[in-house]
């Protein structure tokens, strides 16, 4: 499979997707993304902030069948921090090896990590051999 790259409202693909959500270590939902899962999903981050606690390795994707539509994958160690691209592809490369699917995901990083897709486009390769569908939703310019 191959990776797709579209235009649009990344929540349109819920209802045939799971939807890659940026998050930071500390599970703060606060802005962006983060916080329409928050909003459109209740206690999302409660549960994150639970489950962080018990993570050794706070930089994987969490996924709960509670939120069966979403995966939270943090791009930031901090929620005042700008995404780090080594961090960036770091969970790029783990939610790659993720089975299931298919999965809608946005540019990772860039927005309020302050990254550009110029600089992460390239991250993205690590789709490209996978057996999942993956589909990076770019934002609408008016976003």
């Amino acid at each position: 499979m191959s990776l797709i790259e579209t235009t649009g409202d990344i929540w349109t693909y819920v209802p045939t997707h799971r939807i890659v959500i940026p998050t930071n270590q500390l599970g703060i939902m606060g802005a962006g993304l983060a916080l329409a899962a928050k909003q459109k999903y209740p206690g999302i981050q409660t549960a994150y902030q639970h489950a962080l606690h018990s993570m050794p390795d706070k930089g994987i994707p969490w996924m709960d069948e509670r939120f069966a539509d979403l995966v939270l994958a943090p791009t930031k160690r901090h929620w005042k921090d700008d995404s780090r691209i080594e961090d960036v592809a770091d969970i790029l490369l783990k939610l790659s090896k993720m089975q299931g699917g298919p999965y809608a995901l946005p540019e990772m990083g860039c927005g309020l990590g302050r990254l550009t897709w110029g600089v992460t486009k390239g991250l993205y390769k690590v789709f490209e051999e996978v057996p999942t569908e993956w589909v990076v939703v770019h934002p609408c310019k008016n976003q």
